[in-house]
């Protein structure tokens, strides 16, 4: 399913995702989801169908049983490379111990929350394209 990207999103997208960015992590009410959807926010509005599911009041051990690739897929075109890949589009990191992290797709790079992938001191991450595993068009 392919999103059209509202007017002015390009503005809208660092504003909503550094926003998310600043939020402490909790793995309630601040992680992955929630900056993957300040993205879609930014980029579609705020009613597209995914918000529900990546804003969820999930708990740590819910948010870690819930398969990222199959959500985003359900919303979002699944590019065929992360080279395909454009500003605000969604990205999967995947972590050491097998599960996913969710990033968003800025200027040559991808940001994202985690406790697992974050230096110390914070919980938002910063990598290079090329550590994603896997890209969705927004």
């Amino acid at each position: 399913m392919m999103s059209d990207r509202i007017k002015s999103w390009d503005l809208r997208l660092i504003k909503y995702v550094t926003a998310e960015l600043e939020k402490p992590f909790d793995w309630v009410t601040s992680n992955c989801g929630h900056l993957m959807a300040a993205s879609v926010i930014a980029c579609c509005g705020d009613e597209h169908p995914i918000l529900e599911e990546l804003t969820k009041r999930l708990t740590k051990e819910e948010m870690e049983a819930t398969n990222l690739e199959e959500v985003l897929g359900r919303y979002f075109f699944r590019l065929p490379s992360i080279l395909h890949a454009q500003r605000g589009d969604l990205m999967l990191v995947k972590r050491e111990d097998g599960l996913e992290a969710g990033c968003v797709l800025l200027d040559g790079y991808i940001v994202g929350k985690s406790e697992k992938l974050s230096r110390a001191g914070s919980n938002v991450f910063r990598l290079p394209i090329a550590s994603a595993a896997v890209a969705f068009r927004v």
